[in-house]
């Protein structure tokens, strides 16, 4: 509802209240309120689920450190999802550190570190986390999914190189890289996370126990290889 809100505000202000109520003022009016909903230590506006939000981050920031619940690591992966606005919200704070003037020059993310840096996070956290299931039981598979946080990490940094750099070697190593992280996390949730690919399942790629027809998982699948 706040984000519809000040999606509503920007285009009402900035077209009929642009000199008094400027739309640059509209993100950081969603970004106060969302901040400070969060951040309410009074018991209202559903205290116990941003506690567990809260204590849940404050968990995956400290990765390693403590034992991985199911919270852990769901909202570690949920994280992953927005990579990408890990990557853009240093724009968010450079805009309003040089007061929205010369963006093109004073916030120019392609030529900055620390917007891949922060893209990085989310991967690396679950990183830990695998380090950390593998320090608990003993099992292999942590492993072998953590150098699948690795690629996504290291596709990543490279990505940033490319555009900090701009030369040939770069965009080969990045296209290589990212075709290693692509294929690598393609097979690992088809494989592991979906337990597709069953050798003697009676179903072709599939398993044995579906709970949706066959032609659902099928389209699922190619859905999924595109979004890599």
């Amino acid at each position: 509802m706040l984000l519809l809100s000040s999606a509503i505000m920007y285009v009402d202000f900035s077209q009929w209240y642009g000199s008094a109520l400027p739309s640059e003022l509209c993100p950081m009016v969603l970004f106060v309120s969302l901040l400070s909903i969060m951040l309410c230590p009074f018991d209202v506006l559903y205290f116990s689920a941003r506690k567990w939000l809260g204590v849940a981050l404050g968990r995956i920031v400290l990765s390693y450190c403590f034992p991985v619940e199911f919270r852990d690591f769901f909202i570690a992966d949920e994280l992953n999802s927005l990579s990408y606005s890990f990557w853009t919200c240093s724009y968010f704070f450079c805009a309003y550190g040089c007061h929205w003037v010369g963006l093109t020059t004073h916030c120019n993310l392609s030529t900055s570190w620390l917007t891949p840096l922060l893209a990085s996070l989310p991967p690396w956290w679950r990183l830990l986390q695998c380090f950390r299931r593998y320090r608990d039981s003993n099992e292999k598979v942590h492993l072998i999914n953590g150098a699948k946080y690795t690629s996504s990490i290291l596709a990543t940094l490279m990505n940033g190189m490319r555009k900090i750099h701009g030369t040939q070697l770069t965009l080969c190593l990045w296209i290589v890289i990212s075709l290693i992280n692509s294929c690598y996390t393609s097979t690992w949730d088809i494989k592991m996370d979906w337990g597709l690919m069953q050798k003697q399942s009676q179903y072709r790629f599939l398993r044995n126990e579906l709970v949706f027809h066959r032609w659902v998982k099928y389209n699922a699948v190619v859905v999924s290889v595109r979004g890599v």
